[in-house]
């Protein structure tokens, strides 16, 4: 085996090299030339224990690795060849990129890439090409490139006008035939030349595709939109509800416990006399519920919407006094919203309207009509509006109190 370490060049082409001992290498510390055709490489290169199997041949200048099906290279493979590669084979493959940086092999003069699956080389490659021809030790670099299934495209155009701007040398004089944006056959050369007239192409096809991703965008946001707007009573109460349990969950001091009160009474402030000399006597004084007033209940320094929200999340049902006022306002509308959603989540009537005026279907929100077959409607009388004392004989509050305390 000593003798070994004196060999100069090695072919070992044709032999099956897959199960390649990985310091088999070690035995030839001054070879020079190692040619490795057909030899079975495409499971060994790529693989990361082989990445020092060239390791310990530091004069290594010339590597032909032919027609192995290579189709990744591990990087660290010629990592101790970067003082010493000069040509570097690597035909007949199947690379789909230059799989060495250049610029690290300033000796490097030969670059043969034939016959692998190269389409273009992408921008920093072009850099780094540039950089290693700037390179003062560096005599000529030629690469070849010849039978590549190179692509004249609009996103290839940079690198076919770095191909025929050329400072170093390709084969076949850099015209290499390649395949055209409508899938025909042409070549480098022909493409460069006709080089301006295809950028214009490009780009229109560029604004014709953003155009088109503008107006796809347009529509689908039309349709949210829209989507939203029909549904927007769903959103903002499960907006709310989520907030609601959000704070809830990180505040623990203003946490309510779940069904506190019999009833939430909504209405218009200027009906607050019915609430306070009619309502809350009978239904708190005389039957002893527990009601939610906002005027009375609500948390001071909490937006009202998410008192509104814990007033009906911590209540048995919901009562509203239905007046004008109360229709046209607006927390009067979102109340009644509200309500409606919370009536879907629990599928149970939960809804006690009180009719203190009487108005017309017509002048109804749709929000309420929608569920008017779910809810329980009072028709109110005389005494929710005069100076009598509501008592229980009364058919509107014995109603109104049953309704409050049933499932």
């Amino acid at each position: 085996m000593s003798g070994l370490s004196n060999l100069i060049m090695l072919n070992f082409s044709g032999s099956s090299c897959s199960d390649l001992a990985v310091d088999f290498f070690n035995f030839f510390p001054s070879l020079q030339k190692l040619v490795l055709q057909k030899a079975d490489l495409r499971s060994v290169i790529p693989k990361e224990r082989y990445s020092k199997l060239l390791y310990n041949m530091l004069n290594l200048s010339y590597v032909d690795f032919t027609g192995n099906g290579i189709e990744l290279i591990n990087t660290k493979l010629f990592t101790k060849q970067k003082r010493s590669l000069e040509t570097l084979i690597l035909r007949n493959n199947k690379l789909p990129y230059v799989p060495i940086n250049v610029k690290d092999f300033p000796k490097l003069s030969t670059l043969d890439l034939r016959s692998n699956k190269i389409e273009y080389f992408p921008e920093s490659i072009m850099n780094e090409i540039d950089e290693a021809l700037r390179q003062t030790e560096r005599k000529h670099l030629m690469i070849y490139l010849f039978k590549n299934p190179v692509k004249c495209n609009c996103e290839t155009l940079t690198f076919l006008e770095w191909l025929n701007e050329r400072k170093i040398f390709f084969d076949n004089v850099a015209n290499y035939t390649c395949q055209y944006t409508d899938g025909s056959l042409t070549t480098t050369s022909w493409t460069y030349r006709n080089l301006q007239t295809i950028q214009v192409s490009c780009m229109a096809k560029t604004w014709l595709l953003i155009s088109a991703l503008l107006t796809f965008s347009l529509v689908v946001l039309i349709m949210i939109v829209a989507w939203s707007y029909k549904y927007r009573m769903a959103l903002k109460y499960w907006y709310y509800n989520i907030r609601r349990k959000y704070r809830i969950l990180h505040d623990s001091d203003t946490e309510i416990e779940r069904r506190k009160y019999d009833a939430f009474v909504a209405y218009h402030q200027s009906d607050y006399k019915i609430v306070k000399t009619k309502i809350v006597p009978f239904l708190e004084g005389k039957k002893g519920l527990s009601l939610c007033i906002h005027q009375r209940d609500f948390l001071s320094g909490l937006y009202i919407a998410d008192n509104i929200m814990d007033a009906m999340k911590n209540s048995k049902k919901i009562l509203v006094l239905i007046t004008k006022n109360y229709l046209e306002s607006k927390w009067g509308k979102f109340e009644l919203d509200m309500a409606r959603m919370q009536i879907f989540q629990e599928d149970r009537n939960l809804l006690i309207t009180v009719m203190i005026e009487n108005i017309p279907p017509s002048k109804m929100p749709k929000s309420l009509l929608d569920i008017w077959e779910r809810i329980t409607c009072i028709e109110s009388d005389d005494s929710f509006c005069n100076e009598m004392i509501p008592t229980e004989g009364l058919h509107a509050w014995k109603q109104l109190y049953e309704s409050i305390i049933s499932l």
